[in-house]
């Protein structure tokens, strides 16, 4: 731990690479399974070396596009094969999930074999797993997720019947059901297959009625109370989910009132557990998707062209640029298939005389997914606000602004942080798709700078670490949504609050976010002032240490007058009352790093109010603003201060100790700032030689050298 409380962060060491340098690896790592699963220890050896190089590419799964198609054929092999050798058979489906969890199953499922002959012998390889096995969990996964591919093969289903057996329409219902009350990832595949099969246009007519109705009955039955009936009820969201997001409209918008209100009628006590609420909002929101038709929205924010070409040309001349904006604007929407101008049907375009039928519906889905914004679990409100944006993405104009008008009534002094959270990812969501026009950013930007330093003291500790990453996430799907022109008018402010929060935040990921942030519009915009000067060298690494942000890099900001005074101003009046003692005093010793600065800005505006809020202000505040006044003295030695600050600095320990205030806990802290001080004006040798001030400060040091707490002793022992 570091002098200034700090804790240090671990080396970060990244591997990067730039193609898949362990495919010969691999590959001969999965032909030697039926070798080394003889001998459990290789096994054991083998299956963590497979871990240890798959774990390389988490971050850079793309790179193993090229290569998925051959491992994959490599693990069938083996599990066709060694069907009569269970170890090598399930060690091979254990390599196929590294890879799904590597690349993710939708890129993975698709390369898998999906022919007509792979059908059967995939759903009978299926049907032969123990469901209880714990130890083979993976090959029921991979083989579910297999079955999902196959059952979208071209041809009728039936046609694969043979005369005697279960048609293997019903055979894949009957195992997709069977796996719904199993465990999350199990279920996850069960539940995509079955809604991939009742979707298929030659089941969809026969078995999705029976399949949503059955899924409706055993959300009334089950037992809400037992595990098992919770991994149900899970299983069966999930797949009413999947189905709404994967069928027709037109089919599924009969039964979908039917759906919303069984869901509705969920017992509240189901609604506690974060996965079941989770999946509840996420049903929510894809039923009311159903009730709304999809439709291009003409009033949807156009931005136009986007060229990073434009953003990059320093010198234009403004009234050529004026008209290139103009000629940007009036640009026709752009197809999104091949990238040709396109005019939209006019049938299309009129949406703002929609005769909304499900009006009530509507409402009751915005109504549950606005109050899921104050959930006290982070997905859930991730998932209400990802569902707000789709929603909004087809409704009105008039609609969408009543939305927006009731999220931005969750950023109140009176709503809690988790109301703040979800209102800031939903305003990203509306920005992102371009549903909040210009007219509305009077409105959302000042609440979106409040966002970005929001911090709520309880107790020993804060909440509003999530908010104000959350609202750096709007600041950078604002730079994405707007152009320049429209964005302009908050240039100054958004641009001097990213830089604030990426060099003070307390948390390393929230100033790593607000730098993301502040780099999106340097290149979205190209209108932050110094923009490129900064994130060059206010990069992500730059910022991982705290002492390094507060006293270097502040120091290479401050050099851009655009910035200077808003970095001093937060320092003074937000960060010396912070909680964390540790940016208390960072914030004291950054006002004596940027003096050089802006000295008579220092010397004539904030030293007089730090000198005033030494006595005045709470406790906290009262220690950071004697500590940065003694920073600040310091800092400014060789400038003669008026008289009337000198005075004012005489009588804080005297005001503090007629007050009573040096004693108990809070003493402690106070004590701490004042030797801090007097410290600081012995080393700025101010003129108090022959002043009564200087015996009361020893008798104040004597106290303090005897002082129960060691650290208030450390803090007297200044003199050589």
């Amino acid at each position: 731990m570091t002098t200034d409380g700090e804790v240090q962060l671990e080396e970060e060491k990244s591997i990067i690479f730039n193609e898949f340098k362990h495919y010969d690896d691999v590959v001969s790592y999965i032909r030697s399974i039926p070798s080394v699963v003889k001998d459990s220890g290789e096994e054991e050896l083998l299956e963590e070396e497979l871990k240890r190089v798959f774990n390389f590419y988490q971050e850079q799964p793309h790179l193993l596009d090229p290569y998925l198609e051959r491992l994959i054929s490599e693990c069938l092999t083996v599990v066709h094969t060694s069907v009569e050798k269970p170890k090598a058979f399930h060690f091979a489906f254990r390599v196929l999930y590294l890879m799904v969890k590597t690349r993710g199953y939708k890129s993975i499922i698709r390369l898998m074999p999906h022919t007509v002959d792979d059908v059967e012998p995939t759903l009978n390889l299926l049907v032969a797993q123990d469901i209880n096995d714990l130890q083979t969990w993976q090959t029921r996964y991979v083989l579910l997720l297999w079955l999902s591919i196959l059952t979208l093969i071209p041809f009728g289903l039936e046609s694969l019947d043979s005369v005697d057996d279960v048609p293997i329409v019903e055979r894949v219902l009957t195992q997709s059901k069977r796996y719904l009350s199993c465990d999350e990832r199990i279920q996850e595949a069960a539940s995509f297959l079955l809604a991939r099969l009742v979707t298929r246009p030659d089941v969809v007519a026969v078995h999705l009625n029976d399949t949503i109705t059955w899924g409706l009955q055993q959300l009334r039955a089950v037992d809400h109370t037992t595990s098992s009936g919770q991994n149900e009820i899970c299983g069966i969201l999930r797949t009413l989910s999947n189905i709404c997001k994967i069928g027709r409209r037109t089919e599924l918008l009969p039964l979908a009132s039917s759906v919303l209100h069984a869901v509705l009628a969920l017992p509240m006590d189901t609604t506690k557990g974060i996965l079941i609420y989770r999946l509840v909002i996420k049903l929510i929101q894809r039923v009311g998707l159903l009730f709304c038709p999809p439709r291009i929205t003409t009033w949807q924010y156009q931005r136009g062209s986007r060229s990073l070409a434009d953003n990059l040309v320093s010198r234009m001349d403004m009234s050529n640029k004026t008209e290139l904006m103009d000629d940007i604007s009036m640009k026709k929407p752009v197809c999104a298939k091949n990238g040709s101008m396109c005019q939209l049907p006019s049938a299309i375009e009129v949406d703002e005389n929609f005769d909304l039928i499900y009006a009530d519906d509507v409402a009751e889905v915005i109504d549950r997914l606005l109050n899921a914004l104050r959930s006290q679990y982070t997905v859930v409100r991730w998932s209400a606000a990802k569902g707000l944006g789709r929603m909004c993405n087809r409704l009105s104009s008039p609609m969408v602004s009543d939305v927006l008008t009731a999220v931005l009534s969750l950023c109140t002094r009176l709503e809690p942080f988790t109301a703040w959270h979800g209102a800031c990812l939903t305003l990203a969501e509306l920005g992102r798709r371009s549903l909040l026009l210009p007219s509305k950013l009077p409105e959302v930007i000042p609440v979106i700078l409040r966002a970005l330093f929001y911090d709520e003291r309880s107790g020993d500790h804060s909440y509003g670490t999530n908010v104000r990453d959350a609202a750096c996430y709007v600041c950078w799907a604002f730079a994405r949504a707007y152009n320049a022109r429209d964005f302009a008018p908050y240039v100054r402010e958004v641009a001097n609050a990213l830089v604030l929060v990426s060099l003070f935040d307390r948390e390393v990921n929230v100033r790593r976010a607000a730098a993301a942030a502040f780099q999106e519009n340097v290149g979205r915009q190209g209108q932050f002032p110094h923009g490129i000067d900064i994130i060059t060298t206010c990069d992500y690494f730059a910022l991982r240490n705290r002492t390094n942000c507060f006293l270097e890099l502040s120091v290479f900001v401050a050099q851009f007058e655009e910035y200077t005074t808003s970095m001093i101003d937060h320092l003074s009046n937000q960060l010396l009352g912070h909680w964390d003692i540790s940016i208390r005093f960072l914030a004291a010793r950054a006002l004596n790093a940027l003096s050089p600065f802006a000295s008579e800005y220092m010397l004539h505006t904030v030293l007089p109010q730090l000198v005033k809020n030494s006595t005045e202000a709470g406790l906290y505040a009262k220690q950071g603003n004697i500590f940065g006044t003694a920073q600040l003295i310091f800092a400014l030695k060789d400038i003669p201060i008026q008289p009337e600050i000198l005075s004012g600095v005489k009588e804080i320990e005297p005001t503090l100790h007629s007050r009573n205030q040096l004693r108990g806990i809070s003493g402690e802290l106070l004590r701490k700032a004042v030797c801090h001080l007097i410290e600081h004006c012995s080393l700025a040798k101010l003129p108090f030689h022959s002043d009564p001030i200087v015996d009361l400060w020893r008798i104040f040091l004597d106290e303090c050298i005897v002082h129960k707490e060691v650290e208030v002793q450390v803090r007297s022992f200044f003199f050589p």
